[in-house]
Formats: structure tokens, C-alpha cells, sequence
């Protein structure tokens, strides 16, 4: 037999059933928030890069998580069952954070700690540098550090630079002055000047070295020579002053029937002599003048003088397969060793090169210490 409901009972089974539903929808809201406040904690604290409705189902998303979906009219009882999956995903997102914070904190303090192996490294390097500039001023020329120029006239006129990382030297033509003293120069290889043409220069300079030292050394057993022919050998090297055209015998004796011929001309005109005495002196001192020039011209083609060109000759000959190539390594500021090789690369020979300032205030040097292999 059924059961007859009154008004009363049904409307009160209406308002529960509503209840029921309201509770259900508001909980599922409440689920559905949950939801997406996670999400935005995923997207701002693990995986910015990706959207929200990415981050539950990405494959390739490192922070992947199976989020529950809401449906409209589900049971409370399905809505409890993944209230407990979004409590289970919240505390996976809770460590994940974690793990990426430290992870950050160890990115950023390798980081760090790069940036302060690279300062260090530069400042170190930038230490060195200096060390090794000093040694071998390659700062003369290398371009590092500031340049300033500097201009004075008085007290007393100067011009000259200064560089930054070596302040106490004034620098002229790539050449280091310390209270004015020359105290480093720039590398051969390295100053301004023409390589081709200061190469060519020194190897002429450095073949009249060898060819003083085989001299000196009586090479040839030279010295049995005649005295004409060693002191034209001196000469040509160098090792005796060149005489000057007032030093010759020619020139004097020109200047002497010169001399002469000005007292016969001022006897002529007082009437001391007659023209055909003025005549005679005139053809006998330009004869003696003739004389004079060929007498010059026969000692300068003298057996004498060819010897001593042959011997030169022939120590020009000997020396040059010693110095085909040379290499430069600096032993101070001022000092250079230049090492010599023949056509086989084989060391036949060394120098000590010397720079320094002479009484016309120009950078000169100078060539020593020979050392043969």
C-alpha cells in the first residue's frame, strides 16, 4: 500500500534536495578554485613559460600533473574523491618548489662564484701583464694603457708621452726616458722605421763588425802587409778617421801654388816682374798641381791599395753565408742578442747590440760581443 505525502513533506523533500545540490555546485567551485590557484602557482613558481591548461596535460612538461576535471551535476562523493587527488597534487607542487628553489640557489651561486673565477682570472692576468711588460716593454708598442701627450716650454722645452699603466717614463719615438736617461727602447722589429730599410742598414753595419774583428784578429795574417795597405784597411772599416779633403796632400799642395800664385800676380802689378816671369811661374805651379793630382790618382790605383781592396773583398765574401737570417731576444732594456743562422738554419754566430743616446741626443747602437758557434 503507498505511502501519501502532504504538501508540507514534499516541499520540505524539495528544499533538501536543493540543499544537497547547492552544497554539491559550491563544493565543486570550491574543488575548481583549489584548482586553478595550484596551476598559477605552477605557472609562476616552476614553469612560467607555459599556459595554464598546459601545465596539467603537457608530456613534455617537466612538472606534469593529472588534475581531476569537474563536471557539472557530479556527486559529491566523486567531488570528495578528487578533493583528496588535489591534496595529494598540492603536496607534489609543495616539494617540486622546493626542489627548484634549490636548484635556483645552486644556479645562481655557481653563477656567482663563475663571475668571481672570471674577475679574479682578469685581475690576475691583468698583474701579469704588467709583470711581464716591464720585462720586456712590449707596452711601448702593444697599445695597452692610456696614452697622454705632453708639451712643455718651459722651463725648459719637452715633448714627449706618458702611458697610464707606466707613469714614470717619458716616452719619445717608442723609446722609455727615466730623469732623462735612456732606459728601454722598443723592439727592432717593432718601432716605426722602415723594416726592409733598417734591416738592410744593421746587416751592413753587422758586416763591418765581422770584417773589423777578422782584421783586429789578423786574419789573413794581414799585418804582414805594407803599412799603406792596413791603414787603407783602416779606414774603410772604420777604425781610422776618414781623412778630410783638407787632410790631403793634394788639396795642400793646391792651396800652396794658389798662395803663390797670388804673390806673383801682386809683383806683376807692382811692377816687380815683368809678364813673361809672371808667365813662367804660372805654367811651372800648374804643372806641379797636375803632378800633384796624378800622383793621387796613381797611389789610389797603387799595388797597395788593391791589396787592401782584395782583403776586403775576401772577408766580405767569408762573412756573408753566416749572417743570412737572425732572430732578436732582448736581454734589458737597452740590450739585445741577435743570433745568426746560415742558409741551413744552422747558428753560426752572436752579437750583443747595444742602444744608447749620443752627444746629438739620437738613439744609436752599438755592436759587441762577438760569439761564434
Amino acid at each position: 500500500m503507498g505511502v501519501c505525502k502532504t504538501n508540507a513533506q514534499i516541499m520540505d523533500l524539495s528544499k533538501l534536495i536543493k540543499s544537497k545540490k547547492d552544497k554539491t555546485e559550491a563544493f565543486s567551485r570550491q574543488l575548481q578554485n583549489t584548482k586553478d590557484s595550484l596551476l598559477k602557482v605552477i605557472d609562476n613558481k616552476l614553469y612560467k613559460s607555459t599556459s595554464l591548461d598546459d601545465i596539467g596535460m603537457a608530456i613534455d612538461n617537466p612538472y606534469t600533473y593529472n588534475f581531476p576535471i569537474f563536471y557539472s551535476g557530479e556527486s559529491m562523493e566523486s567531488l570528495k574523491r578528487k578533493s583528496k587527488e588535489l591534496e595529494k597534487i598540492k603536496k607534489r607542487i609543495e616539494q617540486d618548489i622546493i626542489k627548484k628553489e634549490l636548484e635556483l640557489q645552486r644556479t645562481d651561486s655557481i653563477q656567482k662564484v663563475n663571475e668571481i673565477i672570471k674577475i679574479e682570472q682578469e685581475r690576475i692576468a691583468d698583474s701579469l701583464y704588467l709583470i711581464r711588460a716591464a720585462q720586456t716593454w712590449e707596452w711601448l708598442y702593444d697599445k695597452k694603457g692610456k696614452w697622454e701627450k705632453v708639451d712643455r716650454t718651459y722651463p725648459k722645452e719637452e715633448h714627449y708621452q706618458v702611458n697610464s699603466l707606466f707613469p714614470q717614463y717619458q716616452v719619445i719615438n717608442k723609446n722609455a726616458y727615466l730623469n732623462g736617461k735612456l732606459v728601454g727602447v722598443c723592439h727592432p722589429t717593432k718601432n716605426d722605421k722602415d723594416q726592409s730599410e733598417q734591416d738592410h742598414l744593421f746587416r751592413i753595419d753587422m758586416m763591418t763588425f765581422l770584417c773589423q774583428q777578422d782584421f783586429l784578429n789578423n786574419k789573413y795574417d794581414i799585418q804582414k802587409e805594407s803599412s799603406k795597405t792596413q791603414e787603407y784597411i783602416k779606414v774603410k772599416l772604420g777604425l781610422k778617421k776618414q781623412p778630410t779633403p783638407a787632410d790631403s796632400p793634394v788639396y795642400k799642395e793646391m792651396i800652396a801654388n794658389a798662395q803663390k800664385l797670388r804673390i806673383a800676380q801682386e809683383r806683376l802689378r807692382k811692377g816687380e816682374i815683368d809678364l813673361n816671369t809672371y808667365n813662367r811661374i804660372k805654367i811651372k805651379l800648374g804643372a806641379k798641381s797636375t803632378e800633384s793630382v796624378y800622383q793621387a790618382m796613381a797611389d789610389s790605383e797603387s799595388p797597395e791599395i788593391n791589396a787592401g781592396e782584395r782583403y776586403l773583398e775576401q772577408l766580405r765574401d767569408d762573412n756573408y753565408p753566416l749572417i743570412r737570417s737572425y732572430t732578436i731576444n732582448r736581454i734589458d732594456g737597452t740590450n739585445f742578442t741577435y743570433q745568426f743562422s746560415n742558409e741551413k738554419k744552422e747558428e753560426t754566430l752572436s752579437v750583443k747590440v747595444s742602444f744608447f743616446v749620443n752627444e746629438n741626443k739620437e738613439v744609436r747602437y752599438k755592436i759587441s760581443s762577438l760569439q761564434k758557434k
